[in-house]
C-alpha cells in the first residue's frame, strides 16, 4: 500500500543548487506516486525547510524549483508528501498504480493455484520472491504419508501408525522371560524400541512381574520398574541404565517409605532409623529447638545417655555440672559423642547477655568444662603500638608482621634512656637522626632494629642499609648493644660479616690466604721439633719436583733445611743446608762488599738498589763470542734518560746499538707512558697508534692476532658479518677507546671514511658478539661511495680482507705464574728500593 509520506533512505545536497540525490531511494516507481509539484520537505538540526518538486529524473534523483538553502550535506531525512494527486493526469496515474497493484495481487494467487513448480511473485513495493506453487506442494508430500497403521501393538515396520496400545500405550505391555543376559541383549538393541514390558523372570535389572518402562535415546537405555509388593524380588523400585556399547551399567534401588524408617520422635533412637522433623523440636533439636532436659538435672548424667543432638535447660538452682556452678541463666549444650564409653565432646553457650561459651568433655565418672576466649573476657590491641597490659596482639604488633616505628631523640642519652626504660618493651623500631642532625654511636642510623628484654637485661640490633662502599658509617654494618634496665652506658659491639671481614683467619683450621699479608711483628712457627714452613707453587704439576718446598730448622737451630718434592711424595725429593756461620766467619753468606761470582738463580723478594755515582745493570751472555757485538748488554742511568746498550765490550762504546727512553724536563711530577708495540701498544686498521693490552685484531674469515694480554682469547666467525670473541668479560671501558661503548675500531678508507658499522653483544659468559654491516657513503664523490654489488646500506656483510678490525676486551683476573727458585747454601741481602 502505497504511504501517503514517502521518507525511504537519506538525502545529499549541495548548497545553491537544485539536485537532490538520494541513496537507497525509489523515487522513479510508479507505486511511490512522486512527481511535479509534490512538497519536499528536507530537516537538518536547525530545522525543517519545503521545496517544490520540478521533475524526477531517476530513482535517486530529483530536480527542485528553488535552489538549496542548506548547507551541504549527506545523511540527511527528507520527506515527501505524496497523498494528493496536483493534476488530473497526476490523479489518474495514482489510480492506474492502485488498480494495478490489485491486477498483481490477483495474478499472484493465481499463479500460485494454477501454476506448477516454483513460481515467482511480485510485491506491491517491487519486492520479488520465489515460492513453491499448490500443485508443487501436492507432488512434494505425495506418499509421504503413506496411511499405513501398525497391524498390532507390538507391530514395529518401519514408517506405520501407532494405533491405541502401541508398545504398550493406551494398552498392555509386553510380557518377557528374560534372565539377566536377554534383558540387556534387548536392552541395547539399537532397533529394540521404548516400551511398556513385564519380565516374569527375577532379574538384577528389573521386578519380576513388576510394570516396567524401557526409554531408549541415542545410544543410552534406562529401565525403570515399579514392584507391586513392599518386599522381595517383586518389590521396591529399580531403575537400570546404560549404553548400546555396553561400556556403562548401572543399577539403582530407590528409598521409600517402604524400605526406610523414619523417626517416631525427635529424641526417637531407633538404630537405622531416618531423622525427621517432629514439630518445633527437630531431630534430636536438629532443625527445630533443642531437645529440653529435666529443670534439675544433673547435665553431664543426662548427656551420657542420650544420643548426639543439641539440648537444652532452663534456669534452674537445682541443676548441677554446669559450666558455672550455681547459675540461674538458661544453657544449650551441642553434643557430638566420640564413643560408647563414653566421651562426649561439648559446646556448651549461656543464654544470658554474657554469651559465655564453654568447651567440655564428658567422660564415664567426670566432665571438665573450659571457657572459650571471647570478646568478652579477652581484648586485643586496638592499635600495633597499644601497650595495655594483657591485651591480645594484633598482626603488626610493635612491628612483628608490620613496620616498627620510626623512632626520633634528641640524644644518645634519650636513645639509651629508651631502651632502658620497664615501660618500653621487646619491639622493631627504627633510630633516625637525633633532633640535632648527629647520628648515634651506638645503632645505625635509619636502620631496621630490634630491641628485645629479658628480666632487668635488654639488647638491640641495628642492620645499616647502606652498601659497605657507603663512606656513612653509622648507616652500614651490624651494631649490637646491650645493657641494663636504668643502668650505666650499655656496651656496643661492630660484627664482623662477610662484607667488613670477607675471609677471616682462623686458629685451628686450614685456609688458604690469596692476598699479601704484612706482620708488623715477627711471625713465630712453634712446634715441638723442627719448625719451618711449607711453599706450594700451584703452576707446577703436582708429580714435578719443586710443586712444594720446605724450610725446616734442626733440633739445634744451627742448620737451616730446603727441601724441595713433588705435590704428593718425598720421592725424588731435593735438598739443601744452609749451615749458620760461627762468629768470624763468612761461610756461604753473600758478603756486602767484594766481587763474588755466584753460580745459582737468586731471587729478590724487594727491589734490588743499585747505588753509585753512574747506576746501572750489565749483562754478559757467555755463548756469544767475545768481540762479537751483544756480549754484553747494559741497562744505564743517564740522568734525565734510561739508556740500553747493547756492546762488544763492557764499559766500551765502539760499535755499541743504544736505545734510550727520554723522560719529561723539568721537576713536575706525573705518569708518563711509553709505547711498546705488541704491549701496551697496537696499531689500528687505520695506522694509528692507540693504547693495546688486551687487544685483539679480528679478521674477515674469524682468525685473529692478540696481544700478550689477551692471550687465552678465542675468535670465530658465525655467519656473514657475525663473529664471536670468547674467553673475555665483555669490551674494555678505558676511555682511551671511547669508553665501554667505545672499544671496537673499524678501518677507514684513503679518505677516511669508515668503510663498515658494527654492532655487539655481550653473552651471559662474558664472550663478545660482534655484527659488521655494510656501509657506504652516497653523498660522497663516486670513487669514495664505497658501494658493493648486491649489499646495501645496513646489510650484514664480513670485515673486508684487506684489513682488520680491532676490539678491546676486558680479561679476567689470573694468576700470575711465579718462577721455579734455585737453592744454594747462599744468604741474599737486598735492600729495598
Amino acid at each position: 500500500m502505497m504511504k501517503a509520506w514517502y521518507t525511504t533512505g537519506t538525502i545529499a545536497v549541495v548548497q545553491g543548487t537544485k539536485t537532490i540525490v538520494g541513496t537507497g531511494t525509489a523515487w522513479k516507481q510508479d507505486i511511490n506516486g512522486i512527481g511535479r509539484g509534490h512538497a519536499l520537505i528536507i530537516s537538518t538540526a536547525t530545522g525543517d525547510r519545503i521545496y517544490e518538486i520540478d521533475r524526477v529524473d531517476d530513482d535517486t534523483h530529483i530536480i527542485t524549483v528553488q535552489n538549496v538553502k542548506e548547507a551541504t550535506a549527506s545523511g540527511l531525512s527528507y520527506g515527501i508528501v505524496n497523498f494528493m494527486p496536483s493534476t488530473l493526469p497526476d490523479f489518474g496515474r495514482k489510480l492506474s498504480v492502485q488498480l494495478s497493484d490489485y491486477q498483481t495481487f490477483f495474478d499472484s494467487f493465481q499463479q500460485l493455484a494454477t501454476g506448477t513448480g516454483d513460481v515467482t511473485l511480485t510485491a506491491p513495493d517491487g519486492q520479488t520472491v520465489t515460492v513453491r506453487s499448490q500443485k508443487a506442494w501436492d507432488d512434494a508430500l505425495n506418499g509421504k504419508v503413506t496411511g499405513v497403521k501398525q497391524t498390532d501393538p507390538f507391530d514395529a515396520t518401519a514408517g506405520s501408525l501407532l494405533i491405541n496400545g502401541a508398545w504398550g500405550w493406551g494398552g498392555l505391555g509386553q510380557t518377557f522371560n528374560s534372565d539377566d543376559a536377554a534383558l540387556l541383549v534387548s536392552a541395547r538393541n539399537a532397533a529394540f524400541g521404548s516400551r511398556v514390558f513385564r519380565n516374569n523372570t527375577v532379574s538384577a535389572y528389573s521386578k519380576q512381574y513388576a510394570p516396567s518402562l524401557m526409554l531408549k535415546t541415542g545410544d543410552t537405555w534406562a529401565i525403570v520398574s515399579v514392584g507391586y509388593t513392599v518386599s522381595g524380588v517383586s518389590g521396591g523400585i529399580r531403575i537400570a541404565a546404560g549404553t548400546n556399547s555396553g561400556s556403562a551399567t548401572t543399577v539403582h534401588e530407590l528409598w521409600t517409605d517402604r524400605n526406610l524408617t523414619k523417626q517416631a520422635s525427635s529424641t526417637d533412637a531407633t538404630v537405622g532409623s531416618v531423622l525427621v522433623l517432629n514439630g518445633d523440636t527437630g531431630s534430636f533439636g536438629l532443625g527445630g529447638t533443642a531437645v529440653r532436659m529435666p529443670a534439675d538435672a544433673d547435665v553431664a548424667a543426662y548427656l551420657r545417655t542420650v544420643p548426639s543432638g543439641k539440648y537444652a535447660i532452663l534456669p534452674n538452682a537445682s541443676a548441677s555440672n554446669l559450666p558455672i556452678p550455681g547459675s540461674l541463666s538458661g544453657w544449650t549444650f551441642d553434643t557430638s559423642r566420640f564413643n560408647a564409653n563414653p566421651l562426649i565432646s561439648v559446646v556448651a553457650r549461656i543464654t544470658d547477655a554474657s554469651g559465655a561459651i564453654f568447651h567440655g568433655l564428658i567422660s564415664g565418672t567426670g566432665v571438665s568444662w573450659f571457657r572459650v576466649w571471647d570478646s568478652a573476657n579477652l581484648i586485643k590491641q586496638t592499635g600495633p603500638f597499644d601497650a595495655t597490659a594483657g591485651s591480645l596482639l594484633i598482626n603488626g604488633a610493635w612491628g612483628w608482621g608490620g613496620k616498627g616505628l620510626q623512632r626520633i631523640f634528641a640524644n644518645e642519652a634519650e636513645q639509651i634512656a629508651f631502651m632502658n626504660s620497664a615501660e618500653n618493651g621487646s619491639q622493631v623500631f627504627r633510630p633516625s637522626v637525633f633532633s640535632g642532625g648527629a647520628e648515634s654511636t651506638l645503632l645505625k642510623t635509619y636502620a631496621p632494629a630490634i630491641l628485645f628484654k629479658s628480666e632487668d637485661t635488654w639488647a638491640a640490633i641495628s642492620v645499616g642499609h647502606h652498601a659497605p662502599s657507603s663512606t656513612v658509617a653509622q648507616r652500614k654494618g651490624v651494631k649490637i648493644v646491650a645493657g641494663t634496665q636504668g643502668g650505666p652506658i650499655p656496651v656496643s659491639y661492630e660484627l664482623w660479616t662477610d662484607k667488613n671481614l670477607p675471609n677471616p683467619a682462623t686458629l685451628d683450621t686450614a685456609q688458604t690466604i690469596s692476598a699479601i699479608k704484612t706482620f708488623a711483628a715477627v711471625p713465630v712457627v712453634q712446634t715441638a721439633s723442627y719448625p719451618g714452613i711449607w711453599f706450594e707453587s700451584t703452576s707446577i704439576d703436582s708429580s714435578t719436583v719443586g710443586r712444594k718446598t720446605v724450610i725446616e730448622v734442626n733440633s739445634t737451630g744451627t742448620v737451616f733445611t730446603f727441601i724441595g718434592r713433588n705435590g704428593t711424595n718425598s720421592t725424588g725429593q731435593r735438598v739443601a743446608s744452609l749451615v749458620l756461620p760461627v762468629a768470624g766467619d763468612p761461610g756461604e753468606v753473600i758478603l756486602s762488599s767484594g766481587a763474588q761470582t755466584i753460580a745459582g738463580v737468586k731471587i729478590f723478594s724487594e727491589k734490588a738498589r743499585v747505588s753509585r755515582n753512574a747506576p746501572g745493570l750489565i749483562f754478559e751472555k757467555t755463548d756469544i763470542a767475545s768481540g762479537t757485538l751483544g756480549r754484553f748488554l747494559e741497562l744505564d742511568y743517564e740522568g734525565p734518560n734510561v739508556a740500553l746498550l747493547k756492546r762488544i765490550t763492557q764499559g766500551s762504546g765502539t760499535g755499541q746499538q743504544s736505545i734510550r727512553f727520554p723522560f719529561p724536563s723539568g721537576t713536575a711530577a706525573g705518569a708518563f707512558t711509553g709505547l711498546v708495540q705488541g704491549i701496551n701498544a697496537v696499531a689500528d686498521s687505520n695506522g694509528f697508534w692507540k693504547t693495546a693490552s688486551p687487544v685483539v685484531k679480528l679478521f674477515a674469515d674469524g682468525t685473529s692476532e692478540l696481544t700478550s694480554e689477551a692471550e687465552g682469547v678465542t675468535t670465530e666467525r658465525l655467519s656473514e658479518g657475525v663473529y664471536r670473541i670468547s674467553g673475555c668479560l665483555g669490551l674494555n671501558a678505558d676511555l682511551a677507546w671511547g669508553g665501554i661503548e667505545g672499544g671496537i675500531s673499524c678501518p677507514k678508507c684513503r679518505n677516511g671514511l669508515e668503510r663498515i658499522w658494527n654492532d655487539y653483544g655481550v653473552e651471559s659468559d662474558g664472550s663478545i658478539i660482534i655484527r659488521t654491516y655494510h656501509r657506504p657513503h652516497p653523498d660522497a664523490p663516486p670513487f669514495a661511495r664505497n658501494e658493493i654489488e648486491g649489499y646495501a646500506n645496513g646489510d650484514p656483510i664480513d670485515i673486508p680482507r684487506d684489513t682488520f678490525i680491532s676490539v678491546r676486551v676486558q680479561m679476567p683476573e689470573r694468576e700470575e705464574s711465579k718462577p721455579k727458585v734455585m737453592h744454594s747454601n747462599v744468604y741474599c741481602n737486598t735492600a729495598a728500593g
